[in-house]
Formats: C-alpha cells, sequence, structure tokens
C-alpha cells in the first residue's frame, strides 16, 4: 500500500488516540461508574467516554470503514475491506487504581492484515506508531528491539487473564520461565507491554486469554521494531482467545519452549 495512503490513516489513528486519551487525563484520580463486565473484568466511564471520542473522530474520517471497539462491540456496516480495531483504555485496573501505566490502543486492519497501530500513553505522553512495512517509532523516533540474546540475561514481561483457567496456564508458564530469566514485570497492559518489547525494554512479553483489541496494535508496534510475534489472533471475525508471544526473536523458540506454547496453523 502507498506510503502516503498510510500515512494519512496513521495521521487520523493518531488524532483519535490524542482525544481518546485527553478524555482519560481529564477523568484520571476521579473514576466513576466502575462496573464488571466479567468477574476480575472492570469497567468504568472513563473506558466509554474515551472509546466515544475516539470513533467519532475515525467516523469522520472514514465513514465507510467497519469498526470493532471493545466497550461497545460496536461494528460499522461499511464494506470497505478496512477495519478499526479500538481498545480505549488498556490497563483499566491500573487506572481505576491510580496507576499510571495505562494507554489507548488503535489498529487498523485491511484484509485482516494489520497495517496501522498506535499506542498512546497519555499522561507520559508518549506515541507509539507503525506502519507495515516502514518501522515502529516512538514520538518520532526510530526504535528497535533488544538485542540480548539469551534467556538468562532478559527482562520477560507478562500479564494474567482475568479467566482463573488461563491464570492457572499462566502460572505454570511464569514458574518455568522465572527459574531460567534475569526477572518478570507484570506492567497491567498487554498493550504497552509489547510497546516495550518493541523499544528493547523487554526482551519478550507474553500472555494468554486476551482479545484482538489488545494485541492489534501493539503486535505491529514489534514486528516493525525487528522483533517477533507468535500465535497472534487479531482475526476480529474470530473473537476467541489470543494466545501472544512477542520477543527480539533472539530468545524467541528458547522461550517458546519453556512455555510449551505452539503456533496456530
Amino acid at each position: 500500500m502507498d506510503r502516503n495512503v498510510l500515512q494519512k490513516y496513521l495521521n487520523a489513528a493518531q488524532e483519535a488516540a490524542l482525544a481518546g486519551g485527553h478524555q482519560l487525563q481529564i477523568d484520571f484520580g476521579r473514576v466513576r461508574n466502575i462496573r464488571e463486565k466479567g468477574r476480575r473484568d472492570p469497567i468504568t466511564q472513563s473506558d466509554y467516554n474515551a472509546e466515544q471520542c475516539i470513533l467519532q473522530i475515525l467516523k469522520q474520517h472514514f465513514p465507510d470503514h467497519r469498526f470493532l471497539a471493545e466497550e461497545t462491540a460496536n461494528r460499522a456496516s461499511g464494506t470497505a475491506p478496512f477495519e478499526w480495531i479500538i481498545d480505549p483504555l488498556d490497563g483499566t485496573m491500573n487506572y481505576i487504581h491510580g496507576i499510571a501505566q495505562f494507554g489507548v490502543s488503535i489498529a487498523l486492519q485491511y484484509h485482516a492484515t494489520t497495517i496501522i497501530g498506535v499506542v498512546y500513553q497519555p499522561l507520559v505522553q508518549e506515541m507509539y506508531t507503525a506502519m507495515i512495512g516502514h518501522g515502529a517509532f516512538l514520538n518520532g523516533n526510530r526504535l528497535r528491539v533488544s538485542q540480548i540474546n539469551t534467556l538468562d540475561q532478559s527482562l520477560v514481561g507478562t500479564g494474567f487473564s482475568a479467566s482463573l483457567s488461563m491464570r492457572e496456564k499462566q502460572l505454570a508458564g511464569f514458574a518455568k520461565v522465572l527459574q531460567v530469566c534475569a526477572a518478570i514485570r507484570e506492567p497491567g497492559s498487554a498493550a504497552l507491554g509489547l510497546c516495550d518489547v518493541a523499544r528493547g525494554a523487554y526482551e519478550s512479553y507474553w500472555e494468554l486469554g486476551l482479545m484482538p483489541w489488545d494485541v492489534a496494535a501493539g503486535a505491529l508496534l514489534v514486528t516493525e521494531a525487528g522483533g517477533m510475534v507468535t500465535n497472534v489472533v487479531v482475526d476480529s471475525h474470530n473473537l476467541s482467545d489470543v494466545h501472544i508471544v512477542a520477543s527480539n526473536g533472539f530468545i524467541h523458540h528458547e522461550l517458546m519452549e519453556f512455555l510449551d506454547i505452539h503456533a496456530k496453523t
């Protein structure tokens, strides 16, 4: 796809992410109307407010596109082969507790391939961007994954699903990896965990039981920064569990063996 066309989509995604992030900043510290979508899966009025800001902007730019947004599962009936995948607030639990580790995640797919990825962390004004085939950036600076090539020197990120069955599976892998890696961190946001791989802070990030809006943008950031992503399902027509292993590439296969996770065929 032509770079100028991709840039048009990226510009719109950044505009929407800034608007959503601004709304989250306004609400931060005074979260209202907390309820649970499911056990251990909270949602706030801020999630809805940010999502509406994002959708309003993207629909103005691209009225014929389709949209999949986490909180409203809002899919427009457009016929274009484009679909926006939106998480207005990734890291809701952090947000509720006044922890600044949260962000807006927006991806654009063309025929089910992610071509644009944006993750915005509003409280620190960090804008991660990627266009397919054109690299990944943080506030305009090119990102590259870490060059550490052994698991015993690696800082690994992970997260835990709201599902108890997924947590049990995650804990089994956690115990194995903890014995061999340098350290493990849990950022509380899959999108930001993937950004940390893209910028070389983590050598890997893995998590089970995610959804497409959690990973679509971040996965593109990792691959465009030179890393690898395995077992990620970002087909928005199949909202089954997403299991993701992302890394700098050097430790990827070793980590996969420890986790006993196999790529989907």
